[in-house]
């Protein structure tokens, strides 16, 4: 079982179990591809948001 906590140290799993890390450069490298993919969640989720609201003012 996987506990959620806060603790810096270079051999993680993150997410999943396949997803591991065993030094500091693939920890870095982890947490860049998290930050890029949560800006590029919230972008397009962005422009949903204001794709629907264009089309409500435009009916």
């Amino acid at each position: 079982m996987m506990h959620i906590t806060f603790y810096w140290v270079k051999t993680v799993t993150i997410l999943v179990d396949s997803w591991h890390t065993d030094s500091w450069i693939s920890y870095m490298l982890s947490l860049i591809a998290l930050l890029l993919a949560s800006a590029f969640y919230q972008f397009f989720k962005d422009r949903l948001v204001r794709f629907l609201n264009d089309e409500k003012a435009n009916c």
